[in-house]
């Protein structure tokens, strides 16, 4: 697929950074065309809350139009049915890598 144009595809991510008193787990949406971050958040505990208010935070900035392609592994994160959901009301298409098979770049 050839990107050209601005909230095509958005890459979703979760990790975790080790920092002295324990994990923390950052979250970010990034627009694959333009490769910046949309937005971001971190919690210290490994639950959908911290996807999902990424992703609240991408829709509010960049008020997508119908179509977007959201692209994420498959994380019980971005699998749940809240996190699902609100991507359905926005008229996203859900894409996941297969399972073992990490997300690469478009």
């Amino acid at each position: 697929m050839a990107l050209t144009y601005l909230s095509q595809i958005w890459l979703s991510n979760i990790t975790y950074i080790r920092i002295g008193i324990g994990l923390v787990y950052p979250a970010e949406l990034l627009d694959a065309y333009s490769r910046t971050v949309i937005s971001h958040d971190a919690s210290i505990s490994l639950d959908v809350t911290v996807t999902f208010e990424a992703a609240k935070i991408a829709i509010a900035r960049r008020q997508p139009t119908e179509g977007v392609i959201h692209r994420s592994d498959r994380d019980v994160q971005y699998g749940s049915g809240g996190y699902a959901g609100e991507l359905f009301r926005y008229a996203f298409s859900i894409s996941m890598a297969r399972t073992a098979i990490p997300m690469r770049r478009p």
